[in-house]
């Protein structure tokens, strides 16, 4: 893309991965300015993609599935779907904090138990 036509060059500069904050800090320190950073020019390619661009191979790979065509295109899976595990009580049943997920998972065993023994008690008077 030319700079006629958008008006604006964007430059990159690669810090490094996986750094701390203050390791990032210690490399712009030591650059004193921005003209003691090695820039580069980005261009996008034809996805609009910047920085990382993207392999037009993935395109020429079997698809896992796809649910809008389930009987004409060739894919990993034979095409089955389904919601995969549920338990219509994920706010029950599932918690990032082990603790309270027991506690949770006691709490409805202890009520389903005391309906179960209240309708085994009405079954019992009714006799």
């Amino acid at each position: 893309m030319s700079k006629e036509k958008n008006g604006a060059t964007i430059y990159y500069h690669d810090i490094g991965d996986y750094l701390s904050r203050e390791q990032k800090l210690d490399i712009i320190r030591k650059a004193r300015s921005i003209n003691g950073v090695k820039w580069t020019e980005l261009h996008p390619d034809e996805h609009g993609d910047w920085i990382n661009h993207r392999n037009g191979k993935f395109a020429e790979f079997i698809p896992l599935g796809d649910k809008d065509d389930k009987k004409n295109i060739q894919t990993v899976f034979v095409p089955w779907y389904s919601n995969g595990l549920k338990t219509q009580r994920d706010c029950w049943c599932y918690n990032s904090s082990q603790a309270k997920l027991k506690t949770n998972i006691q709490k409805m065993i202890r009520f389903y138990n005391e309906q179960r023994n209240l309708l085994a008690s009405d079954q019992i008077k009714e006799v």
